[in-house]
């Protein structure tokens, strides 16, 4: 296989993979309005803005940062990876007492 038809494919699997997970998305977002009504799809929504504001904590660029030191050393993907996970374990466990903390307040 050619560079040509690796980067079709490559951008094709990835082109189809974001396609479907939005339409999943928006099938389970009628499903979800139809099921639980207007105000309940509105504190679906709050909750759900709430702990994507703080998911963005947890992340921090890790997965970039594992994407791009593994492709530069497949044989030390091992110790990148639990390293990366024991920095995640930390961050969502600080992020965790920080939004307990900011949902008590509220």
């Amino acid at each position: 296989m050619n560079l040509l038809q690796r980067v079709f494919m490559n951008a094709s699997f990835r082109t189809f993979g974001e396609v479907g997970r939005k339409l999943i998305g928006f099938g389970f977002v009628l499903f979800l309005g139809r099921a639980i009504g207007a105000e309940g799809l509105g504190e679906y929504g709050a909750m759900l803005y709430y702990t994507n504001l703080f998911a963005m904590f947890v992340d921090a660029g890790l997965n970039t940062l594992y994407t791009r030191d593994s492709a530069r050393s497949p044989e030390s993907r091992q110790s990148i990876m639990s390293a990366l996970l024991l920095i995640k374990m930390m961050l969502s466990g600080a992020v965790l007492l920080i939004m307990s903390v900011i949902t008590y307040l509220v």
